[in-house]
């Protein structure tokens, strides 16, 4: 096996860390409002979150060559749900069957998305004396959760159960291993925040946003800065990330040392968001926490990394 292959695979598997975690963070809020769970079909990993009824939250990661026969029960596991989902697919790990298996069960190519990686080495420089980056303290994060999504989304219209649930996300990750959460201020005034997830020596930088007011700052390389420093201090030697194909964040990134490892396609399952419910609820965990979301409604339409 080559070595970009060994590297694609890591970067693979540093995604699905990620996500289980978010998941069993998501799945212990009290009383699992959103109906959280996870299936492993062979080495694919496929997450659901059934109370939000976009495909970004129900995905399936690590899936691959020789996979091509399990597509069908992955299809079924979402549809028995009335859940739409989403594949992600590595070029390194994809052959014939397993894209003629998602065309056959009714997925379809949506989006692209760049996997980056790079050393977890330190960096010198530092962030301009107006700008300070602090780690976002308990007392802090009611206000973090909040103040992050309104950067992220930026005035776009979303429905407010979405806003809500990534709010909860935010709390439910904050203080569990791995999980680390960024405040930057200008002139004392917060502008900006960001996630980080350290796992297995790798360190995920998980999202970040700057408040339209403060973009132009130097905000995103501060909080860059802090979090490259902070994996390489925890003895990362591999840093990841990944955004949209050509994105600012991609940008950002690159400015930084990061490098694009691949670009993966991801793939959708159609028809699930129109389908009628069971009246009877049979086949559900959890309320529908949210209101159905139209047809390619997806928030890695509208989100510029994995789940900040």
């Amino acid at each position: 096996m080559g070595a970009t292959t060994e590297l694609a695979l890591r970067l693979g598997r540093a995604d699905a860390d990620l996500w289980r975690s978010w998941l069993r963070a998501v799945a212990n809020l009290p009383g699992d409002p959103y109906g959280a769970d996870v299936r492993c079909f062979g080495d694919a990993v496929a997450l659901l979150v059934h109370g939000v009824p976009l495909a970004y939250y129900n995905r399936v990661l690590m899936i691959g060559s020789g996979d091509g026969g399990l597509v069908s029960e992955v299809a079924d596991f979402y549809r028995s749900r009335m859940t739409p989902c989403r594949v992600d697919v590595s070029p390194y790990a994809a052959d014939a069957t397993l894209l003629e298996s998602l065309d056959y069960e009714g997925f379809r190519p949506a989006a692209l998305q760049s996997n980056l990686f790079g050393p977890a080495a330190f960096v010198e420089e530092s962030p301009p004396d107006s700008l300070r980056v602090t780690d976002v303290l308990p007392g802090e994060i009611d206000f973090f959760a909040h103040f992050y999504d309104r950067a992220y989304y930026d005035g776009r219209r979303i429905a407010a159960g979405v806003k809500e649930f990534r709010a909860a996300t935010i709390r439910a990750r904050y203080g569990r291993a791995g999980w680390r959460f960024y405040l930057c201020c200008v002139d004392g005034v917060p502008a900006a925040g960001a996630v980080l997830f350290v796992n297995d020596g790798v360190a995920t930088l998980a999202g970040a946003a700057t408040t339209p007011n403060f973009r132009g700052r130097g905000c995103q390389r501060a909080l860059l800065r802090a979090r490259l420093n902070d994996a390489a201090e925890e003895g990362c030697d591999l840093v990841v990330s990944r955004c949209g194909v050509g994105s600012a964040s991609q940008h950002n990134m690159e400015r930084a040392g990061l490098r694009t490892g691949y670009t993966k396609v991801i793939w959708e399952q159609r028809g699930i968001a129109d389908a009628k419910r069971p009246a009877d609820g049979s086949g559900r965990r959890g309320p529908r926490a949210v209101p159905e979301a139209p047809a390619r409604s997806d928030e890695e339409k509208l989100l510029p990394a994995a789940v900040g």
